[in-house]
């Protein structure tokens, strides 16, 4: 049975708990994304992007999948970031 909550934003972001997404948050995302693929700063999609990942617009079935889901990227996200900055 697929059970859907209200979209709300992200759960968890660099493993603290987060409520709705602000600008500055979506910023820094964003600039984040575009440090991972050595660009100096964020591009259009960038900002797309981290504005969708904050605000979780991507459908999921349930709680316990969303935030396995979040965890997951969220450590993808952080050992990409990370790469970036020993590389530099």
């Amino acid at each position: 049975m697929k059970i859907s909550r209200p979209v709300s934003g992200r759960i968890l972001t660099h493993a603290e708990g987060m409520g709705t997404p602000s600008a500055d948050t979506v910023r820094q995302r964003a600039r984040e994304l575009a440090q991972i693929d050595s660009r100096p700063a964020p591009s259009e999609q960038d900002w797309k992007r981290a504005f969708l990942e904050l605000h979780d617009l991507l459908e999921s079935d349930s709680l316990g999948e969303e935030l396995i889901s979040e965890g997951l990227a969220e450590a993808a996200h952080d050992l990409m970031l990370a790469a970036r900055k020993f590389q530099n």
